[in-house]
């Protein structure tokens, strides 16, 4: 697309919007919060994602990014780190045995809250350098999708021509009189065949001619990261759960009230993150 006069003056809007953007959401995460396998259990959030301090150690040990983070920088392994911590999040509506009005009933319906796969990004030595990584991770993941679209719109041009190709190729022996179509069905099929093509050329309209298309490309790229709000968010909630992961009414004696960052975007992942310190 640099080859395109005035590309950069197009894009200017859109790149500053996505810039300011992904600074402010990782912004946005909370401060963060001790994560060790001997003081696991004494923030809530922490306790809620891991089942026990040795589980937390396993995890974090096997770490891919640790790992890597730790190979090589030997001479930082005594400093605590900072990272962000991503974990699946998922409810199972099911039916249990539970505790109503004093009473034990069976077939209550119940949802459990799971959180899952387990991995860190951004390591640093500080907090700083950590957000910075992870507002060059939320950029890049952007153009990701820019480039997931332009990869989709290229391939879906290049199957239209080809089908366009075959079409002609059959109207062409149509009107020579060739095939095997008798005469009372050579019109009607003429005539399904020119509607089929000229869908085609309809659709390969919108997608830009061969002398627009890298324009259309750049209106993709324009287009998602004017919309980044779209692609990438955050919110905050509460989760009242009891010591089994049940979801419970935040009035519920058991009910522990736990505050989640989620993360969504744009395939319909959802994420619970949060800011970690660990040794």
């Amino acid at each position: 697309m640099r080859i395109m006069p005035g590309y950069a003056k197009q894009l200017r809007p859109a790149v500053l919007h996505a810039m300011d953007y992904v600074v402010q959401l990782v912004d946005s995460f909370v401060q963060p919060v001790p994560m060790a396998a001997n003081t696991w259990n004494q923030q809530v959030t922490i306790r809620a994602m891991f089942s026990s301090g040795e589980r937390l150690q396993e995890i974090v040990s096997h770490d891919p990014a640790y790992r890597d983070f730790i190979a090589a920088n030997t001479n930082v392994s005594s400093q605590p780190l900072t990272a962000l911590l991503l974990t699946s999040y998922s409810e199972k509506h099911t039916f249990g045995v539970d505790l109503i009005n004093d009473n034990v009933m069976s077939d209550v319906p119940l949802t459990i809250i799971s959180f899952d796969e387990h991995r860190l990004l951004g390591l640093a030595t500080s907090e700083i350098e950590t957000r910075r990584l992870l507002k060059a991770r939320a950029y890049d993941y952007l153009l990701t999708l820019v480039l997931a679209k332009i990869t989709a719109q290229r391939e879906k041009r290049e199957d239209l021509v080809a089908r366009k190709k075959l079409l002609r190729a059959k109207l062409d022996v149509l009107a020579r009189g060739g095939g095997n179509f008798s005469v009372e069905t050579c019109g009607a099929d003429r005539t399904q065949l020119q509607q089929k093509l000229e869908q085609i050329e309809k659709d390969l309209a919108g997608m830009g001619t061969d002398d627009t298309v890298l324009q259309h490309h750049l209106d993709i790229v324009k287009e998602t990261l004017l919309l980044t709000e779209q692609q990438l968010w955050l919110a905050c909630t509460t989760l009242y759960m009891d010591s089994s992961h049940i979801m419970r009414s935040a009035d519920h004696p058991k009910a522990d009230p736990i505050p989640v960052q989620m993360l969504h975007d744009a395939n319909g992942r959802q994420l619970a993150v949060l800011l970690v310190t660990l040794p």
